[in-house]
Order: C-alpha cells, then structure tokens, then sequence
C-alpha cells in the first residue's frame, strides 16, 4: 500500500511539474488612437481664424478658416479639402447670425451658417453652426458643429 501512495505522490508531482499556466502577453506598444479631422493650424501673432469641431461623438476637427482669407480647409469623408468662397470672408461679427459660401474642387455648394456666442478671451465661441454640403445628385449632407472664432 506504501508503495501505491508513494507511487501515486510521485506521479501527481511530476504530471504538476509539466502544467504550464498561461501567462498574460506582454503587450509593449502603446494603445493609440487613429488621427481623424483636420491637421493641426496655427495662427501667427495677430491673426484671427474660425475653428469648428463637429457635434458628434467623438468630436472632429472638421472646419478652418483663416479671417480674410477666401481658402477655407473641411474635412469631408475623412479627407482633408480645400474649399473657396467667391471673395475673402470677414469673420468677424457684425451680427449674431453668419452664413458663408463656398464651392469645392467640383463646384458644389457648400454653406457654413451659424451664430456668434458669448465672447472670450481673444475671440467668441461658436455654440452652433452647421455645414451643408451639396452633392452632384442634390442630396444635402448637413454636419452640425460648434467651436471658437479665436484671434492670437
């Protein structure tokens, strides 16, 4: 009977001895997040711009625009685009509402319109405005956004 116990110790140690628990991956790269919206801007000293993020979850740098400038950067199915409106734009308020013009590299129609809110520091919020892009086929896509008219 000794001999079964002894026998038996020995062979649960030695069948222990070769399981191997899972280890957990040893994940060395850092979680990152793919970039979407625009790419960074920057205003020199003195100059003004319009900087609009969509409404939707996550937020996307989605409009830019420099004050005086008729070249406008949107981002429009992930890709940045350059858009014109027909002459330099002055953005800065002369009434609560705006609305602005533009045409893409196609000649569509695009609307920027929207309202000033509340000033800050160095320039005024944008609590709502929209975007409405017009296709080739006279579909409407509207993208809701706010953000900052902001002045360095």
């Amino acid at each position: 009977m000794r001999f079964i116990s002894l026998f038996s110790i020995i062979f649960l140690l030695g069948a222990c001895a070769n399981i191997s628990l899972p280890t957990p991956k040893q994940d060395n790269q850092e979680a990152t997040l793919p970039l979407e919206g625009l790419s960074s801007k920057n205003l020199d000293a003195g100059e003004c711009g319009l900087f609009l993020w969509s409404i939707s979850s996550p937020q996307v740098f989605t409009f830019y625009q420099k004050n005086n400038e008729s070249k406008a950067h949107l981002l429009v199915k992930n890709q940045e685009t350059i858009i014109r409106a027909p002459a330099s734009i002055y953005i800065l308020p002369q009434s609560l509402d705006f609305e602005f013009l533009y045409k893409n590299e196609l000649e569509h129609s695009i609307v920027l319109k929207g309202q000033y809110g509340e000033v800050m520091e160095g320039g005024w919020r944008i609590p709502t405005a929209r975007i409405q892009i017009e296709n080739s086929d006279g579909w409407k896509e509207i993208i809701p956004v706010s953000g900052v008219f902001a002045c360095r």
